[in-house]
């Protein structure tokens, strides 16, 4: 949504969980200028004003170590449109069942957006063109898939949403075009690191959440092996079990929550009758040697753990720098040895 705006002739300035805080950039902020900020469901749960646009992506079970229940959990979500007004834009998901939910609360405008479905007054996909249709904002094709460089469906989601966003800020669509052929994501999202003897890696470390990964896996057409595992947030890891039976070659566990991924995945194997190689390895850096050589040619090392970073890490920036780090290492290395003594194999090795 930045860049968009930014391209379009307007001064931006971008926040939030992205390594980029804007308290030290108050001062500079006008009357004019335009505001990207990402809010938590912390920081939105005390908050008493909402902004002139808001945007809920989706909703789905995350951070449950710190509120009560998933109700609790969309409760605070709201607050991004609670106190908005009749002027006011509430830009909401079609596609996901909470979002959807929410568009009868709204004391705002809402604005749906949808892969699904076609939208009258909001925005869709028609074949492979993503299509606005807000009265006052903008009519007619705002991309193609083709334009969009970034892998994933999730990321078409995402687009949708900026072209709401940016329809109701008045840009033309030739920069939401320009943008998305040049942008190709941020760091810890499906960050592409490097590629060695046609195995390439991805960093997705910000995904902490079960869903995350899930949009992750769900990214790639090719084999890939799956680094997941961290802290955990009381989550279920059954639908991530049965993703990774589905489309996951090898999977390397480490973390607190490693052996209950494995779980998830052995009753996802019994569900589908498939079997999936799965490692759970001791420390992190083991797991990213156990996973290069795990992996053939055409393969994908995809970093996304499903979890938080706590056990290990200060935070999942510091571990998608190590990832990168370790990445660095092996592609520079001529002859990659890796000791698998503390590997536990899973069930098709026993």
């Amino acid at each position: 949504m930045g860049e968009v705006l930014r391209a379009c002739g307007k001064q931006v300035f971008v926040g939030g969980n992205i390594g980029n805080p804007l308290l030290s950039e108050v001062f500079n902020i006008t009357a004019d200028s335009v505001v990207v900020l990402e809010l938590s469901s912390f920081q939105l749960q005390p908050l008493r004003k909402s902004p002139h646009i808001g945007v809920i992506l989706n909703l789905s079970p995350n951070h449950l170590d710190h509120h009560r229940s998933m109700d609790e959990y969309a409760e605070a979500k709201e607050g991004i449109f609670r106190y908005q007004g009749p002027s006011d834009y509430a830009v909401l998901n079609l596609d996901n069942s909470w979002t959807r939910s929410m568009g009868s609360k709204c004391p705002a405008r809402c604005v749906f957006f949808s892969r699904r479905e076609k939208v009258p007054g909001g925005v869709y996909v028609r074949g492979d063109e993503v299509i606005v249709d807000i009265e006052g904002a903008g009519r007619g094709v705002a991309l193609s898939f083709d334009d969009i460089k970034v892998p994933g469906g999730h990321n078409i989601e995402n687009f949708l949403a900026v072209a709401a966003v940016t329809a109701l800020a008045g840009c033309d669509f030739e920069y939401l075009r320009s943008v998305a052929r040049d942008f190709t994501g941020v760091e810890n999202r499906i960050e592409f690191v490097a590629e060695k003897r046609g195995v390439k890696f991805y960093n997705d470390s910000s995904a902490t959440a079960p869903s995350r990964s899930i949009a992750g896996i769900q990214s790639f057409a090719a084999p890939i092996v799956l680094i997941a595992g961290g802290s955990g947030k009381n989550l279920s890891f059954e639908s991530l079990g049965e993703v990774i039976a589905e489309r996951v070659k090898s999977t390397v566990l480490v973390g607190d929550t490693a052996h209950e991924i494995e779980s998830a995945i052995r009753r996802a194997e019994k569900k589908l009758g498939r079997n999936v190689r799965t490692l759970v390895v001791d420390g992190f850096d083991e797991a990213v040697h156990v996973a290069y050589s795990e992996a053939s040619p055409g393969d994908v090392v995809l970093l996304s753990p499903a979890c938080a970073s706590f056990d290990l890490f200060s935070d999942y920036k510091a571990r998608g720098e190590r990832f990168k780090e370790l990445v660095k290492c092996i592609t520079q290395c001529k002859n990659m040895k890796t000791s698998r003594r503390t590997v536990r194999h899973g069930s098709i090795d026993h």
